[in-house]
């Protein structure tokens, strides 16, 4: 009977630490798209200030 509990305390931290990874590779995703995005920004920004 007490078994229940301790695999639901178990499961509950296995399926808190997937979602806490799965957050976290968003995050990372995210942040690489926010970069991408800034680096073409940024090179888009130099060529007009070169060309100008």
């Amino acid at each position: 009977m007490k078994i229940e509990p301790l695999l639901m305390l178990i499961w509950g931290m296995v399926v808190g630490q997937q979602t806490e990874l799965s957050r976290i590779m968003l995050l990372r995703t995210e942040l690489l798209m926010y970069l991408y995005i800034a680096v073409i920004y940024g090179q888009a920004e130099l060529k007009l200030m070169i060309s100008l």
